[in-house]
């Protein structure tokens, strides 16, 4: 448990009221009083920016990982790893294994630090890094190692021939298990079934944010929907997906006209009425018998959320874009990039929307009646610890992201980035419109 006396910061309605909660804890007021250091903590909204998190630009290999495969069982953040290719001759796998493999090993120090590779450099950074790894304990562990391929050229085939040297050899893969199981759950993800049309998809959403700056081009939804004409083997969910991704972008300004919306919920009744499967998300929306009828008004209320969506930060004023105009051209500028710059700027800007929530009279004083006194606002780059904690969820490319972001102001501040969990992008779907929202089975 950190033990410091915070100041509560809020982007968003919902951090808002949890940072009021917290301002005024009971047991966090005890807390602060005895507390000799200071930290602020910022709670972001996550609905605020689902651009990221329904995008599958993967800039990070350990996204890549956490969106293609299964979820480690009970965990929110982690994967569970096919490891039986390893095992001894007749081994299989199946949902029912009570210890698959998985990412996160912090008592292993090679293992850690290939995770935080993962995250924080580009994928071919980590194919290299990760197949030294697999070389020097092969070759530790006295394993006929042949080196074949082009220097510098790693693939999963590569890693895969590496990984092989281990298998049915107890004592070295007890020696290394953090290590063969991150190899394999990369092996796992780059010859994954959906990885082409992953890479497929993040092309789309490359195209529409450059085209959006272009008044020229079409509108983004008649770019959907031509997705949807001419490729054939997507899920109904990567549609949905890109939907989110676009209203979240550019809100009500993806159409020109209702007629475009329109044609896009045709063409999303059809689908789902010709599919023979249909996912859970899918089933939660038209229900498990769906007719002509119960499509309709499960798409038609999908939509109405999308709006939502689009309308998140319309009570914002510095935050209140996320789209960014470079030209001819458009793009995403994400909201804790604007929030991080804000903090951190030399300049001290006014920060019109990270709230500060009082816990007592004299931090009202403070926050409340500055402009008639000669004290200065409180801002959450005062104290030498600053926690980000996003509520909702948050992706790996968003915590490079933000790393890097806070490393190009040098400060003198200590950075901790949490959250709810690690997202992949269905998530947004079953979060946003499949489930209960009074009563959630996930946050």
């Amino acid at each position: 448990m950190l033990r410091v006396n915070e100041d509560c910061y809020a982007v968003g309605v919902t951090s808002r009221i949890i940072a009021s909660e917290l301002a005024s804890l009971q047991s966090a007021k005890s807390r602060r009083k005895n507390a000799a250091n200071k930290a602020s903590i910022v709670l972001i909204d996550r609905t605020l920016d689902l651009v990221g998190p329904a995008g599958h630009h993967g800039e990070t290999l350990a996204d890549k990982v956490i969106s293609l495969l299964p979820r480690l069982p009970g965990h929110s953040s982690d994967v569970a790893v096919n490891m039986a290719d390893l095992c001894s001759k007749g081994s299989q796998y199946s949902q029912d294994v009570v210890m698959p493999g998985c990412l996160a090993h912090p008592r292993d120090g090679f293992a850690h630090s290939l995770l935080n590779t993962m995250i924080t450099s580009k994928q071919k950074e980590c194919l290299m890094d990760i197949n030294r790894h697999l070389v020097e304990a092969a070759s530790e562990e006295g394993l006929p190692l042949q080196l074949t391929g082009r220097i510098g050229r790693i693939n999963a085939d590569t890693l895969e021939g590496h990984l092989k040297l281990f298998k049915g050899n107890r004592q070295a893969f007890t020696n290394h298990s953090g290590l063969l199981q991150i190899a394999m759950a990369t092996i796992k993800t780059l010859k994954h079934d959906r990885y082409t049309m992953m890479e497929k998809l993040h092309s789309i959403e490359k195209m529409i944010m450059l085209n959006s700056g272009d008044q020229d081009c079409p509108s983004t939804l008649s770019q959907i929907k031509q997705f949807m004409d001419t490729e054939n083997n997507y899920d109904l969910e990567d549609v949905m997906l890109l939907l989110v991704f676009v209203y979240s972008l550019e809100g009500g300004d993806c159409h020109e006209d209702e007629d475009e919306e329109r044609e896009i919920q045709k063409a999303l009744v059809q689908a789902i009425l010709t599919k023979q499967e249909l996912s859970d998300n899918i089933i939660y929306l038209v229900g498990y018998q769906p007719t002509e009828d119960t499509v309709r008004r499960g798409i038609q209320k999908f939509f109405q959320k999308l709006a939502s969506l689009g309308q998140t930060r319309s009570h914002l004023k510095q935050f209140r874009s996320v789209f960014e105009s470079q030209g001819f051209q458009g793009g995403h500028k994400s909201i804790f990039k604007q929030i991080i710059d804000d903090i951190f700027n030399p300049a001290k800007p006014d920060l019109m929307d990270i709230e500060y929530k009082s816990s007592g009279l004299k931090d009202l004083l403070k926050s409340g009646f500055g402009m008639f006194m000669k004290v200065s606002k409180p801002r959450p780059s005062d104290h030498p610890l600053l926690i980000l904690y996003v509520v909702g969820g948050i992706t790996c490319s968003e915590v490079r992201l933000i790393r890097e972001a806070v490393s190009s102001y040098k400060p003198n501040t200590q950075v901790i980035i949490g959250s709810t969990s690690v997202l992949k992008p269905t998530d947004i779907i079953h979060r946003a419109f499949a489930q209960d929202n009074l009563f959630p089975d996930e946050l």
